[in-house]
């Protein structure tokens, strides 16, 4: 993968910026770690914290939520009954033009939907 992928992740953030700091969230940091690359994001009350990440080894967008000191990966948030329905009800399509933007925006219903039944205690 090029570093024009990684581009395209921060620039998908960044247009969502918006949407993520109107649900609470805050930009701390951007992180590139050879193909790897970081973006971090924290309520203003520390109440919760995002990570997404996006290079190898699948080169799919990943998300990471860490609420009350308590780290959730994707596998850990299916595992809560009203998230796994939520994905199941909106699974993600994969499309062949710019899924990266897709992914993100996937991602952000998702958060949307996990602030706003408070499913992550």
């Amino acid at each position: 993968m090029s570093t024009e992928a990684q581009e395209t992740f921060i620039q998908s953030l960044k247009n969502v910026e918006v949407e993520l700091n109107d649900i609470g969230f805050l930009h701390t940091s951007t992180i590139k770690k050879g193909y790897a690359t970081y973006i971090h994001y924290k309520m203003a009350d520390n109440s919760m914290q995002i990570l997404f990440m996006y290079g190898p080894s699948d080169w799919n967008v990943e998300l990471s939520v860490t609420k009350n000191g308590r780290k959730y990966e994707f596998k850990d948030i299916l595992q809560i009954p009203p998230i796994l329905q939520w994905i199941m009800d909106n699974k993600f399509q994969r499309q062949t033009s710019n899924n990266i933007k897709n992914e993100v925006t996937w991602f952000i219903d998702l958060l949307r939907f996990i602030i706003k039944t408070q499913a992550l205690t």
